[in-house]
C-alpha cells in the first residue's frame, strides 16, 4: 500500500460501478485500475508542451461524481464515466495531442502492441479506444524507435493558423500506425489541429454488468443506463451547501468523490491502490453516505454482511484486525437508527448474537479486554489497542436500542469492558494509543471513544489532555503527522481530531485544524491517505482517500447539526465568523431527520426537527452573540445541565428549545443589546 511515486489522483464513476477512472494532476487518464494512461500535450513554437512541465495552470471542476472538467492553456477537455467505459470530448480552438502511455500513476502498466486505423478511427492491440474524428497525424512507436510523443514535433510541420498541421511528406515513410514492443512500451500519439476535434470513447477491457439490483427502479430497464437516472434514484436528496470558502466547494467535492466511491455493495477507501473493501474504512464511508441520504445504498452493502461473520464469530474483513466486529455492530445500529429500518439488523440477527460471543470469549481470555493485535495500521506494531476496545464499546452502545436483536446482556457487557478499560488506566492521565505505551502519535485512535462514537463517559480530563497532546507534540505545518509506519501528515486523522475537538465543544480548534487542512488539498480537494510534508505528494497508501472525504462530510454535518447520546446541538461547530455574512445547509440527513439550517441578515431558519422528541435540543452560539427572538419556546441553558459537551464547551451559549415546531425562526444579535 505504500504510494511511492508521491502521486495524487481524482476519480470518476458511473453509479455503482466497480471499476472508477483515475486522473492524475496532470490530466493524465487511467481508464480502469492499473491500465495504461491517455495523457494530453500540445504543440507550441514546434515544441512540446505537457501539463507535467506547469501542472499549477492545470485546473479541474467536478461536474458530478461521474464527470470531471480540465482547463489548461485555452482548452477544456470534459472526461466522463459511462457504463462500459470513458468519454473524452474536448473544446477550444488549439491543436491538442492524445498520447497513450504504457504507466500509470504508481508505476509500469505494460503495452505490448498498437494499432490504428485512419479509415474507422479505432484503435485496438492491447486497448479499445473509438475516435469520433482522425487526427491529422498519427504515430505510434516502441522502445527501440523512441517515445512517440516526443518525436512527433518532427514529424510535422506548421500551416498556417488556419490549417494548423499536417504531417511532413519527407517523413511520411516514418510515421508509423502500429507498434508492436517486447518490452512492452509501446506508444501512440494523435494530433489534432483543434481541441475541438478531438471525440474519443476508451472501451472498457472488460465488460461490466450493473447488477439487477442497480437498475431495478429505472422506468425502461432495456434502454442504455444514464448516470444522472441512477444518481437520482440512489441519493435522491443531496445536500445543498451554501458555505464561506474554503467550505463550500470542498463540502461539494468530498460529496461527489465518496460517491464515486460507492460500488452498490460495496464501498472502497481508493479508486486504485485501495480498491477493496475495508470494515473500518467503510463503516466512516457508510456513515458519511448516510448524511447523503443514501441510505438504500448503504442497505446493499450491509446485506452482505453475513458472510463476513466467521463461525467463531469475528468479522472476518481482513485477518488479525479486532476492532472488526465493533464497527459492524456500530454501522448496523447507526443504520436502524438513522433510517428507521430495522431490517437489516434482522438480516444480520445471528451474525450480531456470534459477534457478541466472540467478544464475550475474547475478554474472558485476556483479562477483561480484546487481545492484542495490528488493529487501525495507523498505530503500530500489533499491541493492547484501546482503538479496538473503543470500537467494541461503541458498537455495543448503538446496539443498547435493540435488545430484541442484540440480546439484553449489552449493556452488561458494555459495563465489563469500560470497567476494566478503566481499571488498567487508572495511573494514566491520558488515553494511551494501547494499554502499557507512553505517549506517542498512535494515541490518535484513543479518541474514537468520543468520536466517532461520542461515548458520554470518556468526555473527561483525560480525554482532553490527550487532544492537546496529538496536537501540541504530532501537528506539523497544520496536519496530523503520524510517525508510525505511514510517516507523512494524516488528513483523514487530521479531520478525526478537528472532530473530536468539536464533540467536546472546543470549537476554536475544530475549525481552525479544519481550515488549516484544507491548503494541503489538491485538485478536487482530493487527498492521499498520508502526505509528504515537503513534496505533497502521497507517500502512504491511495492517491484518492476515500475516508477523508467522508470525515469532511461528517465533520460539517456535525458542525450544523451535532447528535450527542440525548442531546440535538444546532450550529454546534459554526464559528463567530460565519455569522458575517450568510449561510445555508439544506437535505441535511440526521438521525432526527432531513433537516435544513439558513441563516442570513440575522435571523436563523430551522426546519426537520420533529424526530427529537424526548431529547434536549439546543441552539449554540458564541459567546459574543445571544437569541433575542423565536417563533417557540427557548430557555437559555446554564452550564450545570447535564451534558458532557455542554459542560465542556469554550467560550458558547446554548439555548434551550423547550417546544419543537416544524419551521422555527429565530433571530440572533450582540450579546448585551
Amino acid at each position: 500500500s505504500m504510494n511511492q511515486t508521491q502521486r495524487n489522483w481524482v476519480a470518476i464513476s458511473f453509479p455503482g460501478k466497480t471499476r472508477e477512472v483515475s486522473i492524475d494532476l496532470a490530466g493524465a487518464i487511467m481508464p480502469e485500475p492499473d491500465s495504461y494512461t491517455v495523457e494530453f500535450a500540445i504543440l507550441e513554437k514546434g515544441k512540446l508542451v505537457r501539463p507535467h512541465d506547469e501542472p499549477e495552470s492545470l485546473h479541474m471542476r467536478s461536474r458530478s461524481p461521474d464527470c470531471v472538467e480540465i482547463s489548461w492553456r485555452k482548452r477544456t477537455i470534459v472526461i466522463t464515466a459511462e457504463i462500459d467505459g470513458v468519454h473524452v470530448q474536448g473544446k477550444g480552438n488549439g491543436n491538442l495531442i492524445v498520447s497513450l502511455r504504457p504507466f500509470n500513476m504508481e508505476g509500469p502498466a505494460f503495452l505490448d502492441k498498437l494499432f490504428f486505423s485512419d479509415l474507422t478511427g479505432k484503435m485496438t492491440g492491447d486497448v479499445h479506444i473509438t475516435c469520433s474524428k482522425i487526427p491529422v497525424v498519427a504515430h505510434f512507436s516502441n522502445l527501440m524507435y523512441s517515445d512517440s510523443l516526443r518525436v512527433l514535433p518532427e514529424l510535422v510541420r506548421t500551416l498556417d493558423e488556419k490549417n494548423g498541421f499536417r504531417a511532413r511528406k519527407k517523413k511520411q515513410k516514418k510515421i508509423s500506425h502500429e507498434a508492436r514492443c517486447v518490452a512492452g512500451l509501446a506508444t501512440g500519439s494523435l494530433l489534432y489541429n483543434s481541441a475541438s476535434e478531438v471525440d474519443f470513447f476508451i472501451h472498457d477491457k472488460k465488460s461490466w454488468k450493473p447488477p439487477s439490483g442497480l437498475i431495478k427502479d429505472l422506468r425502461n430497464k432495456h434502454e442504455r443506463p444514464k448516470a444522472e437516472d441512477l444518481w437520482r434514484i440512489w441519493f435522491p436528496e443531496l445536500p445543498v451547501a451554501d458555505l464561506p470558502a474554503p467550505f463550500g466547494n470542498w463540502f461539494k467535492d468530498s460529496c461527489n468523490n465518496l460517491l464515486t466511491l460507492w460500488d452498490f455493495d460495496s464501498v472502497t477507501p481508493g479508486s486504485f491502490t485501495y480498491h477493496h473493501f475495508w470494515i473500518r474504512d467503510a463503516v466512516i464511508m457508510m456513515n458519511s453516505l448516510m448524511y447523503l441520504g443514501g441510505f438504500a445504498a448503504v442497505a446493499e452493502i450491509l446485506k452482505k454482511f453475513p458472510g463476513y461473520v466467521r463461525r467463531n464469530g469475528l468479522f472476518a474483513s481482513q485477518a488479525g484486525e479486532w476492532d472488526a466486529n465493533g464497527q459492524a455492530m456500530w454501522i448496523l445500529g447507526r443504520y436502524a437508527k438513522m433510517s428507521g429500518d430495522t431490517s437489516m439488523l434482522l438480516k444480520n440477527k445471528r451474525g450480531i448474537a456470534k459477534m457478541i460471543t466472540w467478544i464475550e470469549n475474547a475478554m474472558q481470555k485476556n483479562g477483561g479486554v480484546l487481545p492484542p493485535g495490528f488493529s487501525a495500521e495507523h498505530l503500530g506494531v500489533a499491541d493492547w489497542y484501546l482503538w479496538d476496545n473503543f470500537w467494541t464499546l461503541g458498537g455495543l452502545r448503538e446496539l443498547q436500542m435493540f435488545p430484541e436483536i442484540a440480546g439484553r446482556q449489552t449493556p452488561e457487557l458494555f459495563l465489563k469492558l469500560h470497567n476494566s478499560l478503566e481499571e488498567y488506566l487508572a495511573s494514566y492521565k491520558y488515553y494511551p494509543a494501547a494499554l502499557g505505551r507512553r505517549k506517542d502519535a498512535g494515541m490518535i485512535g484513543s479518541i474514537a471513544a468520543i468520536y466517532p462514537m461520542g461515548l458520554h463517559e470518556y468526555f473527561n480530563d483525560r480525554m482532553y489532555e490527550t487532544l492537546h497532546t496529538i496536537k501540541d507534540k504530532y501537528f506539523l505545518r497544520g496536519g496530523f503527522f503520524q510517525e508510525n509506519i505511514h510517516s507523512g501528515i494524516n488528513p483523514y486523522l487530521t479531520l478525526q481530531l478537528a472532530q473530536a475537538f468539536l464533540f467536546s465543544g472546543d470549537i476554536e480548534n475544530a475549525y481552525s485544524i479544519a481550515h488549516k487542512l484544507s491548503a494541503w488539498a489538491r485538485a478536487l480537494h482530493s487527498f492521499p491517505e498520508a502526505v509528504h510534508p515537503k513534496t505533497r505528494g502521497g507517500c502512504m497508501g491511495d492517491g484518492f482517500h476515500g475516508w477523508a472525504f467522508a470525515e469532511l462530510i461528517s465533520l460539517v454535518k456535525n458542525m450544523f447539526v451535532l447528535e450527542l447520546e440525548n442531546t440535538i446541538v444546532i450550529n454546534a461547530g459554526i464559528p463567530e465568523e460565519w455569522y458575517e455574512n450568510k449561510f445555508s445547509m439544506r437535505n441535511l440527513h440526521t438521525a432526527c431527520g432531513k433537516m435544513d439550517i439558513v441563516f442570513n441578515d440575522g435571523q436563523i431558519k430551522i426546519s426537520g426537527l420533529s424526530g427529537t422528541i424526548g431529547k434536549l435540543v439546543c441552539l449554540s452560539l458564541p459567546e459574543s452573540m445571544s437569541l433575542v427572538e423565536a417563533n417557540i419556546e427557548t430557555k437559555k441553558i446554564p452550564k450545570s445541565v447535564n451534558s458532557p459537551h455542554l459542560q465542556m464547551a469554550k467560550n458558547r451559549s446554548f439555548y434551550e428549545f423547550k417546544t419543537i415546531s416544524e419551521k422555527i425562526n429565530l433571530r440572533i444579535g450582540p450579546s448585551g443589546r
